[in-house]
């Protein structure tokens, strides 16, 4: 495993950023509008030495051609996935089940014929969307963040256990609660987001199962909040690889 950082904004600073701070991977978002910015971006991290190894997007809905505009993009980066935001589905709307099974199922084959891994998103979807949506497209794989199951009040560990061999890429992003822990019950919870080793999340238990299921990607960390995000972006990306990396060997 690696520890890489999430592209917000420029990729000019956020290569500049990972050599400073020693980072050896990068992930980049992905839209149409920013499509033609990634040649350029790919041979600069490649001088500097910096893995684009994994790219998603927020842009939704995407049709057949997007897909396969993401995996030329990705093609030229490097990256071996391409992490989708998709809405969640349900059982009593047939129609939307078909549509979806029919436009992802035909990504994933050209996601297949052209090297690039589709990953459904762990943001705001769970379990019971992820089963639908593996039983419906099983070539599909799994973007995993264990800050949205803890806000859930699942048990991130047991989820990483049961999905992992579907897991291709992974961010870490740590969260202190605001609430009561019977409030869980009530969906999610009030909290604020910090940098992993700040928070809740026993970083310790999610990287020992990512070992366990075989993962070997990039752990992507994804700074949060207003502070984080803003003056203390650096402090934030360096406190958070310092914790992450005392569990890798």
């Amino acid at each position: 495993m690696r520890i890489g950082f999430r592209i917000y904004g420029s990729y000019q600073r956020a290569i500049e950023t990972a050599v400073k701070l020693g980072f050896t991977d990068l992930e980049p978002e992905w839209n149409p509008e920013i499509s033609a910015e990634y040649p350029e971006m790919a041979k600069k991290a490649k001088e500097a030495g910096i893995g684009l190894t994994a790219a998603l997007t927020g842009y939704d809905p995407m049709t057949l051609d997007d897909y396969g505009r993401a995996f030329e993009d990705c093609q030229i980066i490097g990256a071996k996935s391409f992490t989708a935001h998709l809405q969640p589905l349900s059982e009593d709307d047939p129609d939307g089940l078909n549509q979806f099974q029919d436009c992802l199922g035909a990504a994933v084959e050209l996601g297949e014929q052209m090297g690039v891994k589709l990953a459904v998103q762990s943001c705001y979807l769970g379990p019971e969307q992820w089963d639908i949506m593996f039983r419906l497209v099983p070539g599909l794989y799994l973007k995993y963040d264990p800050s949205f199951s803890a806000q859930a009040g699942r048990n991130y560990a047991s989820e990483i256990l049961k999905y992992g061999k579907r897991i291709v890429h992974a961010h870490a992003k740590d969260e202190i609660s605001l609430a009561r822990i019977t409030d869980y019950n009530q969906g999610l919870i009030p909290m604020t987001y910090v940098p992993p080793g700040m928070g809740q999340i026993n970083w310790g238990t999610v990287i020992a199962c990512l070992y366990e299921v075989g993962y070997d990607e990039q752990i992507a960390i994804e700074p949060h909040s207003a502070y984080w995000y803003a003056e203390g972006y650096e402090r934030g990306l360096i406190l958070a690889k310092r914790h992450l990396e005392q569990f890798l060997a």
